[in-house]
This record gives C-alpha cells, sequence and structure tokens, in this order.
C-alpha cells in the first residue's frame, strides 16, 4: 500500500486507485487467483475484526458454493448459478464464458495418493487432480484412464530458507544453497519420466508468459557441493543444527526434505527432519 495515494469511490460499480508512482502490475494483482492477490470485500465482511472468521460465500460465477452439504477436510459442493450468464467468447484460464454442463460438482478431499487413485478407478471420482509422480506409470498403463498435462507451466518447487535464524542470517550460507541444490537430482525423485519433470530456468517459472533467460546465471550453480561447503564456513557455520520441515503426507515434499537433508548432512551440516502434516507446515 505505500505506492497507493488514494482509493476513491466514484459510483456504486466503480472505484479509483491513485498511485505516488507507476506500478504496471497493478491490474494484474487486483485480477491474480493465486499467491498475493487482493481479494475486495464488501464493507460489512471488511470490518468484522482479524479474530472473526468470515464465514460468507459471495461470488457471481458458474457455480455456487453449497453451504449445507459442506464437510470441512472431506469435501465441498458446488450448484449450477442459474443466474449466470456466460460472455461470449470462449473459456480462456480464469477469463472468458464458462458454460457449465453438470447440476452439481462435488471436489473431495482424499489425502492418500493411492486411496485417491483407487477412487478414480473404481468410478467412484470422475477427475483426479495432481496425482502422486509415482502413480504416472500405473495411470498411463489402465486403459480406461488418460494421464493428461493440463498445466504447462507446472509446479514449481523452492527451498525456503529462515533468513532470520543462523545459519541462514548471512548471506554466505545462502549462497551455499544455490551451489548445494541439484536440479537434476531432486527432479529424479519426484519423477523419473523426463516428460514430465523440466528444470527452472527462469526466475518467473517455466512457460509462463513472463518466463525469460535474463539474469538466470547466479542460480544455475547447483550440483557443487565443495562450494557449497565452502561458502557455509566462510559464513561461520561451526555446527548448529538446521532442522527441515518435512510434509509426511505429501510424497513430493517430503522425498525431497529427506534429499535434501542427505546433501546438507554430506558437506558437514548437522541437517534434523521434522515431520510433521502439509496443513501443519502450511499454518
Amino acid at each position: 500500500m505505500e505506492r497507493t495515494k488514494d482509493i476513491s469511490k466514484k459510483d456504486d460499480r466503480t472505484f479509483a486507485i491513485a498511485l505516488n508512482e507507476p506500478l504496471g502490475i497493478l491490474t494484474e494483482l487486483l485480477g491474480s487467483l493465486a499467491g498475493y492477490y487482493l481479494p475486495i470485500m464488501r464493507e460489512n465482511d471488511a470490518d468484522r475484526p482479524p479474530t472473526e472468521q468470515v464465514t460468507a460465500n459471495i461470488g457471481s460465477g458458474p457455480l455456487k458454493f453449497n453451504h449445507a452439504l459442506y464437510k470441512p477436510g472431506a469435501s465441498s459442493t458446488y450448484d449450477r448459478n442459474e443466474k449466470y450468464v456466460p460472455r461470449s467468447e470462449p473459456a480462456s484460464g480464469y477469463a472468458g464464458g464458462k458454460v457449465v454442463n453438470v447440476d452439481r460438482m462435488i471436489f473431495e478431499t482424499i489425502t492418500d495418493p493411492q486411496t485417491a487413485l483407487a477412487a478414480l478407478q473404481a468410478g467412484e471420482v470422475d477427475f483426479l487432480s495432481g496425482p502422486s509422480p509415482d502413480l504416472y506409470p500405473v495411470i498411463e498403463n489402465d486403459p480406461n484412464l488418460e494421464l493428461q498435462v493440463l498445466n504447462r507451466a507446472g509446479n514449481a518447487y523452492f527451498v525456503r530458507m529462515n533468513f532470520l535464524q543462523p545459519p541462514f542470517d548471512n548471506v554466505k550460507a545462502r549462497q551455499a544453497m544455490l551451489h548445494l541444490i541439484d536440479q537434476d537430482a531432486f527432479l529424479q525423485i519426484i519423477s523419473t519420466d523426463q516428460k514430465y519433470r523440466r528444470n527452472i530456468t527462469s526466475m518467473f517459472g517455466n512457460n509462463t508468459s513472463y518466463s525469460n533467460d535474463e539474469n538466470t546465471e547466479w542460480f544455475k550453480k547447483g550440483g557443487d557441493p565443495e562450494k557449497a561447503k565452502q561458502l557455509f564456513a566462510e559464513a561461520g557455520y561451526a555446527g548448529a543444527k538446521v532442522v527441515i520441515l518435512q510434509p509426511t503426507d505429501w510424497a513430493t515434499g517430503s522425498n525431497a526434505s529427506q534429499l535434501l537433508a542427505a546433501s546438507l548432512r554430506k558437506i558437514g551440516v548437522n541437517a534434523d527432519l521434522a515431520p510433521m502434516s502439509l496443513s501443519e507446515l502450511a499454518t
């Protein structure tokens, strides 16, 4: 908000944002549905104390959230919005006209990958989003199933260091991680099939509208443990424990955590795993 000079109401359907300096991505921030987005709330919801949960779900899209059938942690149900009028242009990502051909959609939360696949094979669910990579061969060999890549950008994985705590409060320790992380090794434990994995070659991810190779050489230094060991020494690392949060109910994250711990231990870093659920990690 430090770039914002003023926010004013023009009429019941229009507001204006005046900036102190140009911000080219403002419209994209307002329209983003992922990451750091800017939700525009109703006044009575926005005025709630931060300690109170907002329970109302509103919107004008093609589906309506069914509060009565909501099962926290188990399933979310959406019914067709009969008042929705699709735009005239075809659907394109989050934009365009959305034509709903079913009366109800139910999103089931099945945390175990094998159980989720079994539900798909048994016809209990119609679609499985983001199956565990180790199940790709099983899906490909099942004549009744089809494995499709619908998101060409895929998922980008990062090692997030707590730079407020030693040793990563020292820039050299953080630089050491750049040299330690071997993308190929980490991708190998996620999927053994080359067509489902790619090294990150852009700060903005692969196959996005922002993807480019400008100023990227500095993070393409992985797979050099000796250089990483040297930088940890220069950072003054003296054997303090480094704790890695391991989401055991997420195979990809759990395996990556174990590989990271093993890689750190090989260069003399006292790495320890802290097993937890993905929901605990997120909170």
